[in-house]
């Protein structure tokens, strides 16, 4: 496709559409905070990880291809850009929690590590300013990273020079797989500040490039349906989308399973503790879920060249493993809150919805923002030598 256009149709509706339910849906969730904050804390919680680590995904995803290049990220790159463009405003996300760390953290408490053995050097980097401190840091951080991307990525594709791409994308990556490790250690492992593991962050990494993926193999499914496009001229391209996906959901069960297995062999009472609450009390049941339809069924499918090759199989596929992905988080998350047994609150399924709305309005809008640009010479570029051309 060489001419320019102004928006895709679809993408405005998806954004009229999105707008109206974040509006419902905030309306919602004013409720449920003014009736449970605690819960409307916690539940809140697992959306903003959800949200917050799927677009750190496509940031990653982003100084991929500007350090590897290759007709995937060609294709790719108008998704991945108008997701990280969110960065900021995800970032502002976090607010609310920043008013209900007590609600969520028990550490908060005066005195908590008083009776815990050799709790020394976790009382003094679990103190509430250290703690939001640090949490700014990695929304500051991540939010310039984002900002400067999506900037330069506003630029026709023929306009952008590559000749430091690699080194300043492979310094980027390390900085953002630095903050997304800590930020998984402050906010969701601190939960439970008797338990660790040195696997976490690796984890919240892998699961954000993988909803990330998703999200970019969705997008491209639904513009290539939309636009018409010759499935000789996106085949390609959407089998390389495809194989990632596979390759990234491999990673994702090989790094879950791998911190299971270590710690199971372990089989030390502090670090086996974390496992018992989610694997008793109706909580082993999300983890059945986890193993049949985030790894075994997309797995099998994702085999398939045929799947990988038809827009319509790779974006079920793709939305499927997205949406189930909130199933991890919320397995990781609200077991630490109730250690008596299995409990699904309303605003668990509410917040996580708003924050899909609003994050999708914003999404539309950017992706209508660079599609006239993207599409010159899309979705694949003219010859090999665009293919580093960011």
């Amino acid at each position: 496709m060489t001419e320019r256009i102004a928006s895709i149709p679809i993408w405005t509706r998806v954004r009229n559409i999105s707008l109206v339910a974040a509006a419902v849906g905030t309306a919602l969730s004013g409720l449920g905070y003014a009736t449970d904050p605690a819960q409307f804390h916690q539940s809140y919680l697992v959306a903003f990880v959800y949200w917050w680590q799927l677009t750190i995904g496509l940031l990653g995803l982003s100084l991929l291809y500007q350090m590897v290049g290759g007709r995937w990220g060609h294709a790719s790159r108008p998704f991945f850009n108008s997701g990280v463009a969110l960065l900021p405003a995800v970032s502002l996300a976090y607010l609310p929690l920043a008013f209900g760390l007590h609600d969520l953290y028990v550490w908060t408490a005066v005195g908590f590590f008083e009776d815990i053995p050799h709790s020394h050097n976790r009382a003094w980097y679990l103190r509430t300013p250290f703690f939001l401190g640090r949490t700014t840091s990695y929304l500051a951080i991540t939010s310039i990273l984002g900002a400067v991307v999506s900037r330069r990525t506003l630029r026709p594709i023929e306009t952008v020079s590559h000749t430091t791409r690699p080194r300043l994308g492979g310094l980027a990556a390390v900085i953002v797989a630095m903050v997304v490790s800590f930020a998984a250690f402050d906010w969701l492992m601190s939960l439970e500040p008797e338990w660790y593991s040195t696997m976490y962050g690796f984890l919240m990494a892998t699961g954000g490039l993988l909803t990330g993926l998703c999200v970019v193999a969705a997008s491209l499914a639904i513009t290539v349906r939309a636009l018409s496009i010759a499935p000789q001229r996106i085949g390609t391209p959407l089998h390389d989308v495809g194989k990632l996906l596979l390759a990234f959901l491999m990673l994702w069960t090989y790094v879950a399973f791998s911190q299971y297995l270590i710690i199971y062999s372990g089989n030390l009472p502090t670090e086996t503790i974390y496992y018992k609450h989610r694997l008793t009390g109706g909580w082993q049941w999300l983890a059945v879920i986890l193993v049949a339809f985030h790894f075994a069924l997309p797995f099998g499918a994702l085999l398939s060249r045929r799947a990988k090759m038809n827009c319509m199989s790779l974006g079920v596929i793709a939305i499927g493993i997205a949406a189930i992905h909130v199933v991890e988080i919320f397995w990781l998350v609200a077991p630490a809150f109730h250690k008596e047994g299995f409990a699904l609150h309303w605003l668990d399924v509410v917040l996580w919805m708003t924050g899909g709305a609003w994050w999708v309005t914003g999404f539309a809008w950017q992706l209508n923002r660079r599609l006239p640009l993207a599409l010159v010479n899309w979705p694949v570029p003219p010859n090999e030598s665009d293919d580093k051309q960011e």
